[in-house]
């Protein structure tokens, strides 16, 4: 994965050479960066999404139901796109149980987006928490209107309000927190990545939006709509992790996000 820039950590892991490369933007000391790898390793399963491992199917009936939205059904907790639904169930890629969160780009002009529901995280309103994502993913791009370099994505929205006060399927007074792009090898092999980002104290709740396209881009950027080709998610997990008050003074060094990514064939 290449995501850097400025107050951005990221750690790229690749099984097939066993090599780890890093980006850091700005001045970190060695004991923040162990501090900030004891909070992931600490980080509980809070079980903050819905159906994250896309086995249940949608509750809106007959929504999940094979061939009414989507070919294959929806999986409950995910709001959908045209072409967005459950996988085949037995071929097309997962791990967990037998299914994944398919998203299929034929178009040239638009993208295909699966975007949770609104999740609500369990504050104590102290600054300084951190939530932890972890998710799987394989990306197949099949037309590169820039060249090289296209890429879906992934987006993290965070807002105030509470979950009750929010829509179920849009979360209100968002702002993006984070993008993650996929590796510039769309080949369809599997990706692993990690995700922690500190919470401001008045959040709430969050989102996470998976797009087949660069959402950082400007919808006239051909490399944002124009790209195509088909993306599978699956095993979305967050977590929330409220540090000890003696963690927090590593956590305001740099405020910062730490990505992880494993890639495998």
């Amino acid at each position: 994965m290449e995501f850097c820039s400025e107050g951005v950590f990221v750690f790229t892991f690749q099984l097939e050479s066993l090599m780890m490369q890093s980006c850091l933007k700005f001045g970190m000391s060695a004991a923040a960066v162990i501090g900030l790898s004891a909070t992931i390793a600490l980080a509980g399963d809070l079980g903050l999404v819905i159906n994250g491992d896309m086995e249940a199917e949608s509750r809106f009936v007959p929504h999940g139901t094979p061939g009414v939205d989507t070919l294959n059904g929806v999986p409950d907790g995910w709001g959908h796109s045209a072409n967005t639904g459950w996988s085949n169930g037995t071929t097309d890629p997962h791990m967990s149980g037998i299914h994944s969160l398919k998203l299929d780009d034929q178009s040239a002009f638009s993208m295909e987006e699966g975007r949770s529901f609104v999740l609500a995280l369990p504050r104590t309103s102290v600054e300084g928490d951190v939530i932890h994502l972890h998710w799987k993913w394989w990306n197949t791009i099949t037309s590169n209107v820039t060249g090289t370099g296209d890429s879906f994505s992934a987006t993290i929205r965070i807002s105030e309000v509470t979950a009750g006060d929010s829509n179920c399927c849009d979360l209100q007074a968002n702002v993006t927190a984070a993008t993650v792009l996929t590796s510039g090898t769309p080949d369809g092999s599997l990706e692993e990545v990690w995700l922690s980002i500190p919470i401001p104290a008045a959040i709430n709740t969050f989102d996470i939006i998976f797009n087949t396209g660069n959402r950082l881009l400007e919808d006239a950027d051909p490399g944002k709509l124009g790209v195509t080709g088909t993306m599978f998610v699956d095993d979305v997990s967050a977590t929330l992790w409220v540090p000890e008050p003696g963690s927090l003074l590593l956590m305001s060094i740099g405020g910062l996000i730490a990505i992880g990514c494993r890639r495998r064939s």
